[in-house]
């Protein structure tokens, strides 16, 4: 049941209807029995018995944390943290030395890998986990008593599977379903926030993707300009992909009156890779930064170990993507990013001109897309061979494919830059507001085009949405030679 199907659609018409028709007091259990259907159409048997497990070792875990006295609190929380985290590491370690043969033997003669036996969305709602404990540690909460309460939050199943990361302290949601009230402007809302994520999704990246694993499955027989083609492409298809995931979590959750953080501000319109990744699931950057940037010591002691911290958090962050060798690599190379550009800016050799800041943005590009090679690539062979290839050029190593051969036709190519551009333009309207020096004029502005929008006509209203609707079922899901795709940070 992914976020793109039609009986993802209606399991959330059944939670969004029984939701605002019982008491507010109840309304938790009905978003706990939601989380568990979904869990359990997600996954396998071993997937929810695992589930359960960490679920009460986590309740179990913040209790024997908090009864303890401040003094013992923190070894207490450094064991709890070890056991918290080690399935994570588990599944990492097993794909970067592929020692499957490690498992339970009868694991093995029935084919389950390690990671289908790990719970759905184990890398996000582990750091959660982490969270919760750190703050019941430091007393900035108390224990949950209840935990059924507890499980509700971290199988939350607009987030389970691909978050935004969320701290437990300050997305309360047991007092939000409790407090809130029904919102038709709301309502509307999270519907054009569901409906902008299955247009990201599938009018953009699904339709993307056939050309970018075309490109990435037959790389020794591309030349060189298809190459470059199909690396920005991925570029666009990863940034609408993870954009219409949170969009449609976001209106999923918006639907129940709760409202998640904003996992991304137009990364591509940065001036660097640290700005990137201030504007780049924004969650995780933060989680990063709050829990092993600044105890490691931050920038606080000096630049040669700012350079170390900034390596340790970029290797975690690889790690933490994928356990595959690709992706300890794309880590290194954004730390070796973070430390060119700390070096860059203690220079200071350039001055910050509206051209001198056309040029970033397009070097920041550059880069990243780079890496989102390396992040793409099976195999590290394959990362340094398109590299190669895309810096130095050279001449095809497996004859040759034409462009056209690649998966797009005419009109498929039109439409895709039409929709990309449309996307390019409404990210510059929303960069500029953001930048606005008149920030509470752009306030009233906006406020009064929303009153504007409002004063249409229901019928028409909805009207639009349907539309909307039909036309990305029509040229998304059923057009030429597409089929909706699982959203790639899924995996995760």
């Amino acid at each position: 049941m992914g976020y793109t199907t039609g009986w993802y659609l209606l399991f959330l018409f059944c939670c969004f209807f029984l939701f605002w028709i019982i008491p507010h007091n109840y309304r938790w259990i009905v978003i706990f029995a939601g989380n568990l259907i979904f869990v359990f159409f997600n996954s396998s048997a071993f997937q929810i018995c695992s589930f359960i497990i960490l679920n009460s070792i986590v309740y179990l875990c913040g209790i024997w944390i908090y009864k303890a006295d401040l003094d013992r609190r923190k070894l207490r929380l450094w064991i709890s943290l070890m056991v918290i985290i080690f399935p994570l590491v588990l599944i990492r370690l097993v794909k970067i030395v592929d020692i499957q043969a490690l498992s339970m033997p009868l694991l093995t003669e029935n084919h389950v890998s390690m990671a289908h036996l790990m719970p759905i969305g184990i890398s996000f709602w582990t750091l959660e986990m982490i969270t919760y404990l750190c703050d019941v540690a430091s007393s900035k909460m108390v224990a949950y008593r209840n935990p059924l309460k507890l499980i509700t939050f971290f199988s939350f199943f607009p987030t389970v599977i691909s978050g935004p990361i969320e701290r437990i302290g300050k997305l309360d949601l047991l007092n939000i379903v409790e407090s809130t009230s029904y919102d038709s402007h709301r309502f509307e809302k999270a519907l054009r926030s569901v409906l902008l994520g299955f247009f990201l999704k599938l009018m953009i990246a699904d339709r993307a993707k056939i050309y970018v694993d075309a490109v990435f499955d037959n790389w020794r027989s591309c030349n060189i300009l298809s190459l470059w083609i199909g690396a920005f492409l991925y570029s666009i298809q990863l940034y609408a992909d993870f954009l219409g995931c949170m969009k449609i979590v976001g209106g999923s959750a918006l639907f129940l009156g709760i409202e998640l953080t904003e996992n991304f501000k137009r990364p591509y319109f940065s001036e660097s890779v640290a700005e990137f990744w201030r504007r780049w699931h924004v969650s995780l950057s933060n989680w990063l930064r709050d829990f092993v940037y600044i105890p490691l010591g931050g920038n606080r002691r000096g630049l040669l170990r700012q350079c170390v911290n900034l390596s340790i958090v970029f290797l975690i962050f690889g790690i933490w993507h994928g356990g595959g060798f690709t992706f300890i690599f794309w880590g290194a190379l954004h730390a070796l990013y973070q430390i060119v550009g700390l070096i860059v800016r203690q220079i200071r050799l350039l001055r910050s001109t509206g051209s001198i800041k056309f040029f970033r943005i397009i070097l920041t590009n550059i880069l990243i897309t780079i890496a989102w090679v390396v992040f793409r690539s099976d195999t590290i062979e394959q990362a340094f061979g398109i590299i190669h290839r895309l810096v130095f050029g050279g001449a095809n190593i497996e004859g040759c494919i034409s462009f056209w051969e690649l998966g797009l036709g005419i009109k498929q190519w039109i439409l895709l830059i039409l929709l990309i551009l449309s996307m390019f333009v409404f990210g510059i309207i929303q960069e500029r507001r953001a930048n606005s020096m008149v920030i509470e004029k752009t306030q009233r502005k906006s406020n009064s085009r929303i009153a504007v929008a409002y004063d249409v006509p229901v019928a028409f209203r909805y009207g639009f949405y349907i539309v909307c609707a039909m036309i990305i079922t029509i040229f998304g899901v059923y057009g030429y030679g597409f089929e909706a795709q699982d959203f790639i940070y899924s995996g995760f």
